[in-house]
């Protein structure tokens, strides 16, 4: 071969393709015919074509490099963190630029609730498609892909304000002498004394369980108190069995079986925090989940493995979520409690294992039903993938009928199909039908190689709004009637709706920014306020409390008040979303002269308010998460200073003063906190307990898991890590605020 014929050197090591512009015209480019390259050439006009168009101009390529120099300088810009993983492709901006046909909404189209925000966000993405433009340094000018991956911490878009703000207040501190600093670590010994008391001593050695039951009385109020509220929604326990099973256990205590001992007081953990408003039994419920917790270590195999073992496990994890034991590590427990569930074929339906009777079988439908619900709220809590798919199981619903029916043996088939039949099953039916879509949500958001679209995340919240609006219709009739309570109802709302926040809360960095997400900021606000008004948070429903609150209703409202996990994540969720879109609204659009805030603006900002109002309470009623509470604090002083038009130095006086004043406080509640706990130390057991505590031993200092007192959102409040749990998050999306706070 000759020498023209090989490549040259440099072409071949530096492996780049060079390719010449089309300057022929489309048509002539596809019939392989010379082109004038006029408009229209002579070719279309001699062959009579209507059309003779031109491609544009190729945008020239980045080259790509292992980093950028911002990375290399070590800081990153707000649209770099914006669209990392995307931005310097080079193979990636054709991709990013071109607007796919919207899938999955020809057919049956979007609810009509969602008709409209819909038709305006692919009405504003066919206009971008056709003017070509592209904003440099941007993901896409049309929503086209997710910001990665479901855990919240991709949206930490702007974390170059967040540098700087950490900067201005830890020279704040120089400035001010620490103070508030100093306040904070006291605060954070306070926290220590207090959670160390909870860890309590017993003998290890004495396998002897339930030496700290409470008298019959309360055991009663704490057991009723479980099955208003818990058992529900999560089906666990026969109610007309275990009542039985408590008869025997209170006439012979001392020859009842260890396995229901532990069942019965994981019950009563669970009750305890609806037993009144500051969890008086705080202690004594951490005691009966670390017995449980012990329980399984020791016993044996055949005693956790079954139907009873599994009933311990479903009500562990709800007892992890009150007492805040463990609480972090619910999807651990969950992989777990979907193993062990699975082990014993409770995946398989009945009808697979004759000699079944109806009601083993109608027991095991479900209790799988809880474990698959466990298992998919807690991938939402920790931000893990979902373990578990419709293909892994074959079980059939349980049947809608009432726990005495299956003593009585009736055949269930006939209440099998009548959704609209109120039963005692109602709510976990419920949350059973919806669980495919819900599914979808946490697969979209939470798995790591997730390529769901802008379109397909509207065809998902499509399919959870058909059955939320669904299952809400019928409920509410049941409620209506008096088949169901307000706990129940609530219950339901509150979980579904924490799917619709999931599912569009990490595109609220793109939202702020660019309209095309507009819809997606506008579901975030929705369901947070939504859910504000589920959990009293909404001064109407806080009115409606105060003077027409059931029991029911009041239940509810002491599981946010005293409850952990998921009752306390929420929240902080919800309100750092309403903080983040009216700062934005404060910040950047126009506002009449007529009154500073519009009624929208009002309501977000009353919700702030009631949300601070709780975290006191939560700190009365034994809650150690100072920071929560400061940091609101800082929130609404933040958003005074935006309404006031107040100048720099006077913002930050007025952030300054709030934190200061709300650290007082909490030094105040955490200070008789202290006192109460150290009185209680040297007593035998609690005030209306029975029974001795058992003999001296060892405590479970090893064995105490770090539950999550603060939140990642408030660490600007202080360096050093003035709490145990800094290195921990349980709300991810928190950058967006920190984000708004410059």
């Amino acid at each position: 071969m000759s020498t023209q014929s090989q490549p040259s050197p440099s072409s071949t090591a530096t492996g780049i393709k060079r390719r010449r512009p089309a300057l022929a015209c489309e048509q002539c480019r596809a019939r392989k015919i010379r082109c004038d390259r006029t408009h229209p050439c002579a070719a279309c006009q001699r062959s009579r074509n209507q059309h003779c168009t031109y491609a544009p101009d190729p945008q020239p390529r980045k080259k790509v490099t292992l980093l950028s120099p911002s990375i290399r300088s070590g800081t990153v810009s707000p649209l770099q963190a914006a669209g990392s993983g995307h931005g310097d492709d080079p193979t990636s901006a054709p991709r990013l630029c071109k607007l796919d046909n919207p899938k999955s909404f020809t057919a049956s189209g979007p609810s009509p609730a969602l008709a409209g925000p819909l038709s305006q966000s692919n009405a504003m993405s066919s206009a971008a498609q056709q003017t070509n433009t592209f904003i440099p340094g941007v993901v896409a000018l049309t929503p086209e892909s997710l910001p990665g991956n479901a855990t919240y911490a991709n949206v930490a878009s702007l974390e170059s304000r967040i540098s700087q703000l950490e900067q201005e207040l830890a020279k704040s501190r120089q400035l001010y002498g620490g103070d508030l600093c100093n306040q904070l670590q006291t605060c954070k010994s306070l926290a220590r004394q207090v959670k160390a008391s909870r860890v309590l001593d017993f003998a290890i050695t004495s396998m002897s369980f339930g030496k700290r039951m409470p008298t019959r009385q309360i055991a009663d109020q704490l057991v009723e108190a479980y099955f208003r509220t818990f058992e529900t929604v999560y089906r666990t326990v026969h109610v007309p069995t275990f009542r039985a099973e408590y008869e025997k256990y209170w006439a012979t205590p001392q020859v009842a079986d260890g396995s229901f001992v532990i069942l019965l007081q994981l019950c009563m953990a669970i009750g305890a925090a609806f037993q009144d408003d500051t969890f008086s039994l705080r202690s004594s419920a951490c005691h009966w989940v670390w017995e449980a917790n012990l329980w399984l270590t020791l016993a044996c195999k055949r005693h956790k493995i079954s139907i009873t073992g599994m009933q311990i496990l479903c009500l562990l994890h709800h007892a992890n979520d009150i007492t805040n034991m463990s609480s972090d590590l619910s999807w651990i427990g969950a992989g777990t409690l979907l193993h062990t569930a699975t082990h014993i074929g409770l995946h398989k339906d009945p009808k697979s294992f004759p000699g079944m009777t109806v009601s083993e079988a109608e027991i095991r439908r479900r209790l799988w039903a809880t474990v698959i619900e466990i298992v998919l709220q807690a991938s939402l809590d920790s931000g893990g993938a979902p373990t578990l798919t419709l293909e892994d199981y074959d079980a059939d619903p349980p049947a809608n009928v009432n726990d005495e029916q299956l003593v009585n043996h009736t055949n269930p088939a006939s209440g099998k199909d009548d959704a609209e039949l109120c039963t005692e099953m109602a709510a976990q039916l419920a949350l059973l039908e919806t669980w495919p879509a819900r599914l979808a949500v946490a697969k979209a958001v939470n798995s790591i190689r997730s390529t769901a679209s802008f379109n397909e995340s509207l065809a998902i919240n499509s399919d959870l709004g058909t059955s939320v609006q669904r299952i809400t219709q019928r409920l509410g009739k049941f409620h209506e009637a008096g088949g169901i309570s307000s706990f129940q109802l609530r219950y339901v709302e509150f979980t579904m709706h924490r799917f619709f926040l999931t599912l569009h809360l990490p595109l609220l960095p793109q939202a702020l920014q660019n309209p095309l997400f507009h819809f997606s900021r506008k579901m975030s606000t929705d369901a947070s306020t939504r859910l504000a008004a589920i959990t009293y948070l909404t001064p109407e429903s806080r009115a409606f409390l105060a003077t027409r609150g059931t029991l029911s209703d009041w239940d509810f409202s002491r599981l946010f008040l005293c409850g952990s996990g998921p009752y306390r994540a929420t929240q902080p969720q919800l309100i750092l979303t309403l903080a983040v879109d009216l700062a934005q609204s404060l910040e950047k659009e126009p506002r009449s002269h007529y009154g500073a805030l519009t009624a929208g603006m009002a309501e977000a900002r009353s919700i702030l308010q009631s949300w601070h109002e709780l975290r006191r309470e939560r700190l009365r009623a034994g809650d150690t998460n100072v920071k929560a509470f400061v940091s609101t604090a800082c929130m609404l002083a933040h958003l005074n200073a935006l309404e006031a038009r107040c100048s720099k130095p006077e913002h930050d006086k007025m952030l300054r003063e709030a934190a200061i004043k709300a650290v007082a406080e909490c030094i105040e509640i955490l200070q008789g906190m202290a006192g109460e706990n150290s009185s209680e130390t040297g007593e035998t057991g609690e005030a209306g307990e029975a029974g001795d505590a058992g003999e001296a031993g060892p405590t479970l200092d090893t064995c105490q898991t770090v539950d999550l007192d603060d939140f990642g959102v408030f660490d600007f409040l202080g360096g050093g890590g003035w709490d145990d749990d800094d290195a921990v998050s349980s709300d991810l999306c928190c950058p967006v605020w920190r984000a708004q706070l410059t």
